[in-house]
């Protein structure tokens, strides 16, 4: 793995500054806890040769892909960053079970509510926010529970936790190749629960495998590891992503991928590239309509040589 690879990136942001973002929203409120995020991006901005690099570079990419996408400028990298700062805003409450604060628009959950059925893998990306989808969970009768790597994000998720004790109960840590947490996993699927997990980065380590896929005009990583374990729960595939409309505003999408991941031992990588393709494709025209809210700030396109 290249020394681009994002989990090589230092985190960011002290425990400090979150905890003054957090005072501030409780304490004067979600309006000047949005203005203070414009100097804390400008910041970070300034300071983040590396992530403003990454920003550029793919702001650049979906310009040459879709015209109408804005110019990859130093003020248009410097938004891609505000934007992320108000979602981490988002974040923050929505971790404190304010969701009555906002305002969501859902189109195709009707999918997942369907009752005496198992449940289904359900893909996101770092695209808009994912923390958002606590709205969905908490409209689905049965529970979600969420797959992801979280050593890379310890301070915010250090403050999640202190925020929302209960939280963690439905966020799973499943290690490449952990038989049993499969199991675990696929008991959850046939009791109609679901299984959520971002398919728009790798996991670190060598034992991660890479299925090159076209994005923004050129192959790109993504993980095998999403569709190798929808293959072995044997259920739908699911795209759900949250965009951001506007100040606690979210639309979500629930979109069916596949209703069933079939990989043949002998073929199986070659059987997976279809399903990476298909959702690299669906996250390219998201990336067209929100240009702003897709969030892998290091060299995506490179990170995995």
């Amino acid at each position: 793995m290249s020394q681009s690879s994002w989990s090589m990136l230092p985190e960011r942001g002290s425990m400090w500054g979150i905890r003054s973002v957090l005072f501030t929203l409780n304490v004067l409120g979600y309006r000047v806890a949005s203005i203070l995020l414009i100097p804390i991006a400008a910041y970070f901005f300034l300071t983040g040769g590396r992530s403003r690099k990454a920003s550029l570079n793919y702001l650049g990419r979906l310009h040459r892909h879709h015209p109408p996408a804005p110019a990859a400028t130093l003020w248009q990298s410097y938004l891609h960053h505000l934007e992320f700062a108000r979602i981490l805003l988002d974040r923050l409450l929505i971790w404190q079970g304010r969701t009555d604060r906002f305002q969501f628009v859902t189109q195709g959950s009707e999918q997942l509510q369907q009752k005496g059925r198992s449940g289904a893998v359900l893909v996101g990306a770092h695209m808009g926010s994912f923390d958002a989808l606590r709205s969905l969970a908490m409209s689905l009768e049965n529970r979600v529970h969420v797959v992801m790597f979280r050593a890379h994000a310890q301070r915010i998720n250090r403050v999640l936790q202190e925020l929302n004790a209960d939280s963690n109960l439905r966020v799973i840590e499943l290690v490449p190749g952990d038989l049993n947490g499969v199991l675990d996993l696929k008991d959850c699927i046939d009791r109609g629960e679901h299984v959520a997990l971002l398919a728009d980065r790798h996991a670190p380590g060598p034992k991660e495998r890479i299925a090159r896929v076209p994005f923004l005009g050129e192959p790109a990583p993504f993980p095998q590891s999403p569709w190798i374990l929808a293959s072995l729960l044997e259920c739908p595939v699911h795209l759900v992503v949250a965009l951001r409309t506007g100040p606690r505003s979210y639309r979500i999408l629930v979109e069916q991928l596949a209703q069933r991941v079939m990989l043949p031992k002998r073929e199986r990588e070659a059987s997976i590239l279809p399903h990476a393709a298909a959702f690299a494709r669906r996250l390219e025209e998201l990336c067209c309509q929100y240009p702003s809210q897709w969030f892998n700030y290091y060299d995506f396109w490179n990170s995995h040589e």
